[in-house]
Formats: C-alpha cells, structure tokens, sequence
C-alpha cells in the first residue's frame, strides 16, 4: 500500500508542475502562433514522463522516454520557445519520479523567473 501512495505523490506533484509550466506557457506565449492544445500536452507529458520512470526505472525505461521525445519532436514546431517549456515539463516528470522535489521547486522558479524578464525584453506584438 506504500507503494500506491508513493505512486499518487509522484504523480500528484509531476501534474502539479504540468499544470503550473501550462500557466507560464500561456501567461508568456505570443499569440501569433499560440495553440491551446500545447497547455494539455504539457500537463500530460509531466505525468506521463513521471509514470514511465517511476515504474520502470532501467534504460528500457529511458528508452521509452526516449521514443516518445522523438514523436514529439517530430511535429513541426512553430515557435522555439515550445522546445523550452517541453523539456521544462519533462523534467519536471523526472524530478517527480526519483523523488526530486527541490530540484522541482527550484527548476521551475527559475523557468518563471528568466521567462518573464526575458519576455518583458522583447516586443510581443508582430
């Protein structure tokens, strides 16, 4: 029974952070070439990532995870910001997974952080 709940924690804070990396994508994306199927995915990517490590956590594990960035990247990508927030929830899966959770936390502080200084910079109007 240990094992579930460990499992619900794991998966419980990799949404969290999915669901938080969603926000920052929508409170800093341009909306030129904005798409709100990108929110969902971010969300899932985080728990589905999380799942794949916390069960298995060999390199067939890895692999998985591996074949999985490849489809997704092989959708074209309109904006090179999206690889940036795709690897943030990624990551944030992993940080869940091993039991990572201040390297969660202090990731996507810093994520917040540098994406909006960086996009207070630039013009968001084209």
């Amino acid at each position: 029974m240990n094992e579930f709940y460990n499992l619900l924690l794991v998966l419980a804070s990799a949404g969290f952070m999915g669901i938080i990396i969603s926000i920052i994508y929508n409170l800093t994306h341009s909306r030129a070439v904005y798409s709100s199927r990108m929110s969902v995915v971010l969300v899932v990517l985080a728990i589905l990532s999380a799942m794949l490590l916390s069960v298995e956590i060999t390199a067939g594990g890895a692999a998985i995870i591996g074949a999985a960035i490849i489809i997704r990247f092989r959708n074209p990508i309109k904006d090179h910001r999206d690889i940036i927030f795709i690897l943030a929830s990624i990551i944030s899966g992993f940080c869940s997974a091993t039991h990572m959770f201040m390297a969660l936390g202090v990731e996507t502080v810093i994520l917040v952080i540098l994406l909006i200084i960086l996009n207070a910079s630039q013009k968001s109007d084209r």
